[in-house]
C-alpha cells in the first residue's frame, strides 16, 4: 500500500497504525479489521506488537487481552474523511509449494468518514444559547450551532436545584421534588443559524430558570460505512439561564382602602387607596346622579 497515494498510511506496525498479523474473520471470505481512534500508550506497543505475533492463531483469533491494543489507529481523527485502499491476497502458495499467491493488480478505494463522537458546540462560543423577548408571560429561547440538531429545554422556579441533561433531554415533568412549569425541543436544522422557540404560560413577576441542552443528529449509515452507533451525541451538562417575567397584571385593591371616600365636604372629598403593588398615580372620575 505505500506509496499508493502521497498521503496514505501503510498498514504496517511501524507507522502508527496497527493491524493484526492474523485477520478476524467471521466466515470464510469475510475478515475484519476494527479500528480504534483512541490513542494508545506509546510504551505498550512494543510489548503489545511482539506479544502478539507470538500468539497462536486460536489465540489471536480469541481477541486475547493485549488485542485491542494491538487494533488502535492514532493517527485517525474523528469527523474526518479518509481514503482507505485496499487490496486481497489468497492463500494458493499454501496449496504447493511451487504455487504463488494471487493478488488484485490495483487496489480497490473506499472513502471513510470517520464518527461524530462529540456534541455540537454553540456558535458564537459564549453568545448563545440566548433569552430574548421577555414579557409577563413569555420568553423566547434560542440557540446557534455548530452542526445540525435539536434543542431541549426545561423552565422551573429559580430556587430549584438544577436537572440532569438526561433530565432536560427527557422533558421530564419534575425531578428531585422540583416540578417543571415549562419543557420542551426545537430543530435546529442548519449550522450556523439562529433557531428559537417561544415559551408561553409562564405566571408574571416571577423568577425562572430555564436549562437548554443540544444534540446532534448522530451518525448516518451508508452503504460503505456502517458506524459503530447511530445514537446523538448529547450536550454533557445544561446551560442554565435566569429570567424575572415582567409585571403584566393591573394592581389589586388591599387592606382596609379598596378604595375610601373620607373628608367627604360639601364642594370636595379624598380618596384614599391601597394596593398590592407600587403605583405611579391614583386615577378617578366623578359622574353626576
Amino acid at each position: 500500500m505505500a506509496g499508493t497515494h502521497p498521503d496514505a498510511v501503510a498498514c504496517s506496525p511501524s507507522v502508527g497504525v496497527y493491524v493484526p498479523k492474523m485477520p478476524y474473520y467471521t466466515s470464510a471470505d469475510v475478515f475484519h479489521v476494527r479500528h480504534n481512534v483512541a490513542q494508545p500508550d506509546s510504551l505498550d506497543v512494543a510489548a503489545c506488537q511482539d506479544s502478539f505475533y507470538g500468539l497462536s492463531l486460536s489465540d489471536g483469533l480469541s481477541g486475547s487481552a493485549l488485542e485491542p491494543k494491538c487494533r488502535r489507529c492514532p493517527m485517525l481523527q474523528n469527523e474526518t474523511t479518509y481514503d482507505l485502499y485496499v487490496v486481497a491476497e489468497d492463500d494458493n502458495a499454501q496449496t504447493a509449494y511451487f504455487r504463488t499467491n494471487n493478488i488484485q493488480l490495483a487496489p480497490t478505494m473506499v472513502t471513510v468518514f470517520m464518527a461524530d463522537v462529540t456534541p455540537p458546540l454553540y456558535l458564537p462560543a459564549g453568545e448563545y444559547p440566548l433569552i430574548r423577548n421577555l414579557s409577563p408571560f413569555a420568553i423566547d429561547l434560542a440557540v446557534s450551532l455548530s452542526e445540525p440538531g435539536t434543542a431541549f429545554y426545561v423552565v422551573v422556579p429559580s430556587v430549584s436545584a438544577p436537572p440532569t441533561a438526561a433530565q432536560v433531554h427527557d422533558l421530564v415533568g419534575s425531578y428531585g421534588g422540583v416540578t417543571v412549569l415549562k419543557s420542551g425541543s426545537w430543530a435546529v436544522p442548519v449550522a450556523g443559524q439562529d433557531y428559537g422557540i417561544s415559551v408561553t404560560g409562564l405566571d408574571d413577576e416571577l423568577g425562572h430558570s430555564a436549562y437548554v441542552v443540544v444534540q446532534d443528529d448522530g451518525n448516518t449509515n451508508t452503504s460503505t460505512n456502517m458506524y459503530h452507533s447511530n445514537a446523538p451525541n448529547l450536550q454533557l451538562h445544561p446551560n442554565r439561564m435566569d429570567f424575572i417575567t415582567q409585571d403584566g397584571s393591573p394592581p389589586l385593591w388591599r387592606g382596609t382602602y379598596t378604595p375610601t371616600l373620607s373628608a367627604i365636604a360639601g364642594t370636595s372629598f379624598s380618596l384614599d387607596a391601597q394596593l398590592d403593588e407600587p403605583g405611579a398615580h391614583l386615577r378617578s372620575q366623578t359622574l353626576n346622579q
